[in-house]
């Protein structure tokens, strides 16, 4: 008997390791058609990319559309909602009031048309006076804080208020005039940039690291991790502001920034995973081959964790995304005139109770982003490891 004659043969790894890139293909293309089965019929993965798609097309499609740039200004109409409690002060005439008793000019239908000037004014006691096609408008707040309109004297009735929607800033304006539409897409777009990128970075010294730490010996593996350990036992945000302080702040910084610092958890994920292949006898067959280790670890290790790569890479967007916004929303983000979904927040915060609206919608744009990657995640992860059992 020959020394390995209890080894039997198998097929499969003979089509495997065959020459023929029919052979090959086979089951990469096997592999490829049951990942998309599994994808098409995942709720999650495809409320995940539905949404996704649908903020990259309004990101990028906005300033095609949008007669308003995210840095225009019109002092005339500040602080102007995305709702118009307009009120009709003579026939064909109509005023919209916003919560600093600011009037503008509005057609019926909800177009802004120009801000009338004041006079006699009393702001000790909020009673504001405009002149308006020949009438004297005042308007101020009653003790219930409720908006009164007067025209030369005499309130107007309710039957000559309606509600209609902001035709010329379909989501208002900032305190400068700006357009919030504009600026909440032009934001979106930024902090995407800054998710996405950070990932990436955060993903390729992870997976190096991981790789490095888990083919090595013992003794190399376990120093290696406790230097994350250490890493980890500081507040990642900490580490990046300290980061931001020292650098010079710009939107580049913040991607390489977050990006040197959210690798860690990539680098846990790879290196477990390598722990488990390293032993496999494809592995073994490239050491008796005399493969040098790094081509192992890079041509060989790495390519077959892509999986844990890919699902790690979608929960660090998101992290990416709310430590941006909240970097910006401390100063120490994106700088004027660039404006991203936190800075666009930390601006409105002062006006938060007057202006509610400037500071839910880019808060409510960093949820739904936040959201869709999330859920975009817990489906690949889902459709990449099948043989899990998972709670939808």
């Amino acid at each position: 008997m020959d020394d390995f004659d209890f080894f039997e043969p198998n097929p499969l790894a003979e089509d495997i390791v065959s020459t023929k890139p029919s052979a090959r293909n086979k089951y990469k293309n096997e592999y490829e058609k049951s990942f998309w089965e599994r994808a098409a019929y995942n709720k999650k993965v495809i409320i995940g990319v539905v949404l996704l798609l649908f903020i990259l097309l309004l990101t990028f499609l906005n300033p095609i559309f949008n007669p308003h740039t995210y840095s225009e200004q019109d002092v005339r109409f500040t602080n102007v909602s995305p709702i118009l409690h307009i009120t009709k002060i003579a026939p064909g005439s109509y005023i919209h009031v916003n919560r600093a008793l600011h009037v503008i000019n509005v057609s019926e239908d909800g177009h802004l048309l120009s801000a009338p000037a004041e006079v006699n004014s009393n702001t000790s006691v909020m009673n504001f006076c405009y002149n308006i096609d020949g009438n004297i408008v005042s308007v101020k707040f009653d003790k219930n804080k409720k908006i009164i309109v007067s025209v030369n004297s005499k309130p107007v009735p309710t039957k000559d208020q309606k509600t209609v929607w902001n035709k010329s800033y379909w989501l208002g304006t900032d305190s400068l005039g700006r357009d919030m539409l504009a600026r909440v897409f032009y934001g979106a777009r930024i902090s995407l940039y800054v998710g996405i990128f950070s990932a990436l970075i955060a993903s390729i010294l992870g997976s190096v690291y991981g790789g490095i730490a888990g083919y090595s010996n013992r003794r190399v593996g376990e120093f290696m991790m406790r230097i994350i350990d250490v890493i980890d036992s500081v507040p990642l945000i900490l580490i990046v502001i300290l980061l931001m302080m020292v650098i010079s702040p710009s939107l580049k910084t913040v991607v390489i920034t977050m990006g040197m610092v959210y690798w860690t958890s990539v680098a846990r994920q790879v290196r477990g995973q390598i722990l488990s292949l390293k032993e496999r006898e494809f592995i073994l067959a490239a050491r008796v081959l005399g493969v040098p280790k790094y081509k192992i670890i890079f041509n060989h290790l790495i390519p077959n964790s892509i999986v844990q790569i890919i699902i790690a890479m979608t929960v660090d967007v998101p992290t990416a995304i709310f430590s941006e916004a909240f970097l910006s929303f401390l100063g120490l983000g994106v700088r004027i005139p660039k404006a991203s979904l936190g800075s666009l927040t930390s601006d409105a915060i002062d006006c938060i109770r007057i202006f509610p609206y400037q500071v839910f919608i880019p808060g409510l744009a960093i949820a739904l982003i936040v959201y869709s990657f999330n859920i975009l995640g817990d489906g690949l992860q889902q459709i990449l490891n099948p043989e899990k059992k998972y709670v939808n």
